[in-house]
This record gives structure tokens, C-alpha cells and sequence, in this order.
């Protein structure tokens, strides 16, 4: 039981913490200052992957939400949280949809803990009494789409030899309209 809002916030940054650092190719185990870490410390070979992992399901996570949002008039306006957001059973369907059958699928077979990293993003999204508003996530958004799920759509379409409804249906649109460095990067890669 939390005594204060300073202490709730603590345990719940604790929950989520995670800590990725790239051991150097000559370090060994027995001199490894971090051998004996928390759980929230990660020594890995590459930061890499858990970086894409993050930045594709976590931050992409939040991306879609705020696209899923304005296209459906920004109900709750500018207050509308993640969480209050997520709660409404349409909008978990369609995120659960996204993450599961598009998002996860898209990342290289080889990414550490796929599964329990998008398990622990949900829970952290749902995390209430984390004042997480659409409205200040939306800034920059077409920025964060191209950094966010553009990947996501593409490595899906390489992998699989088909596009992916949900990430097209969000970035597609913006490829042409608002978003000319989108357009350049997408017609570049082809």
C-alpha cells in the first residue's frame, strides 16, 4: 500500500525499470562489475534489438493510440489518457489486434522476450493513476510515425510478403499527406 503519490510513483517506475547495458567484447563474466545486478539490469552483446523492441511495441504502442484517437474525433479531448483511452473494450481489441498479429510478428525472430516485453507494455499502458494524455503524445506525430511503425510496417511486409491492415491504415495516409519525409524515405528504400 502506497502512503503517497511521490511513493506510488517510485514502485510503480521500479515495476517497469529495465536497465540495458552492452558489455564490452573483451569483458568476462568474472569481471563484470554488473554480473550480480538486479533484474532491472540487462548486460547484453547489443542494445540493438531491446532498443527496436521498446521503441516498435512500447513507443509504437502509444503512436497508434494517438492515430486511433484524432481518427475518431479526439473523444474525452485534450484530458483523454492512455489508460481511460484504453479501457474502452473497441479500442483494447483494436491495440491487442495491432500488437499481436502485426507489431510483435514485424520484429526479428531473434529479439529477446518479445512476448513478455509487449505482455509488460500493455501493463505499464494500463498503469492508471499516470496522468499520460493523448493530447501531449500527439506532438510531433508524424515524426513518431515514421520512427515508430514505419519499421514495423515495413520489416512486416519483407518478412511476410504481405501488408499488414492496421499499420497501413495508419501510416499509409501519411505517407503522401503531411509527412513529406515519409514520402522521401518510403520512395528512397523502393
Amino acid at each position: 500500500e502506497c502512503r503517497s503519490p511521490t511513493e506510488y510513483v517510485f514502485n510503480l517506475s521500479r515495476k517497469f525499470a529495465q536497465w540495458a547495458v552492452e558489455a564490452l567484447p573483451e569483458s568476462s563474466a568474472a569481471s563484470d562489475p554488473l554480473q550480480n545486478a538486479t533484474s532491472e539490469v540487462m548486460v547484453t552483446h547489443s542494445v540493438h534489438h531491446l532498443f527496436d523492441r521498446k521503441l516498435r511495441i512500447l513507443d509504437g504502442i502509444h503512436t497508434a493510440l494517438v492515430e486511433h484517437w484524432i481518427r475518431a474525433a479526439r473523444p474525452g479531448g485534450d484530458r483523454m489518457t492512455v489508460d481511460a483511452y484504453l479501457r474502452q473494450p473497441d479500442v483494447r481489441q483494436w491495440v491487442d489486434r495491432l500488437l499481436w498479429t502485426e507489431i510483435v510478428p514485424s520484429l526479428a525472430p531473434d529479439t529477446p522476450d518479445v512476448q513478455s516485453f509487449a505482455l509488460q507494455a500493455m501493463e505499464r499502458l494500463q498503469a492508471h493513476g499516470i496522468d499520460h494524455r493523448l493530447a501531449a503524445i500527439a506532438d510531433n506525430h508524424h515524426a513518431k510515425v515514421r520512427t515508430r511503425l514505419l519499421p514495423s510496417l515495413r520489416s512486416y511486409e519483407e518478412r511476410f510478403g504481405t501488408t499488414p491492415d492496421i499499420l497501413s491504415t495508419i501510416v499509409r495516409p501519411l505517407l503522401t499527406v503531411g509527412a513529406p519525409e515519409i514520402t522521401a524515405q518510403r520512395k528512397s528504400s523502393e
